[in-house]
C-alpha cells in the first residue's frame, strides 16, 4: 500500500446496487496511488425483498 504523507479526504458515492469511491487532495485533485488514479466503483446484484421468508 501507497503512504500518503499529505492530508486527502475519501469521497463516497453509495446506492441500492452501487458504491463509488475516490481520493482527493484539498484541492480536489483526484490522487494517484501505484501509478493510476485513486477512485472506483463497484457493482452489486439486485436486491431480492424478504416478504416472502416473512411470510413463514
Amino acid at each position: 500500500m501507497t503512504k500518503l504523507n499529505n492530508e486527502y479526504m475519501v469521497g463516497l458515492d453509495i446506492g441500492t446496487n452501487s458504491c463509488g469511491w475516490v481520493a482527493t487532495d484539498f484541492d480536489n485533485n483526484i490522487l494517484k496511488m501505484h501509478g493510476k488514479r485513486a477512485l472506483g466503483s463497484h457493482l452489486f446484484d439486485e436486491g431480492v425483498s424478504a416478504a416472502d421468508r416473512r411470510a413463514f
